[in-house]
């Protein structure tokens, strides 16, 4: 409660992120908000220790745990432009890399 939560997404292709309109999650995967230098991201379960290496976080303290359905409809803050993103839900995403999110851009 009162705290911002983040969408970590992946993605190949940076230079859609612009276009980004949506963030889709695996309705099958668990996820956590995991909480890394005072800031809470949400992610795959099964990623959360490859994403706190890749990104050197000494340490990530699980603060709720929940299933990819419940992700489906949140909104979500584009970073750096003014517009929302919408959680969506895809069997596309998989754990074979990233953060178990996927951003959605059209086109």
């Amino acid at each position: 409660a009162g705290r911002e939560v983040y969408g970590l997404i992946w993605t190949t292709t940076p230079w859609t992120i612009p276009a980004n309109l949506a963030i889709a999650f695996n309705p099958r995967f668990d996820y956590v908000a995991g909480e890394a230098g005072g800031a809470v991201y949400i992610i795959a379960r099964d990623l959360l220790q490859t994403v706190s290496d890749a990104v050197g976080w000494p340490e990530t303290q699980v603060i709720a745990n929940f299933r990819g359905d419940k992700l489906d409809r949140l909104v979500f803050r584009h970073p750096f432009l003014e517009r929302d993103s919408i959680g969506l839900l895809g069997d596309h995403v998989t754990l074979e890399q990233g953060t178990g999110a996927v951003h959605t851009a059209p086109g």
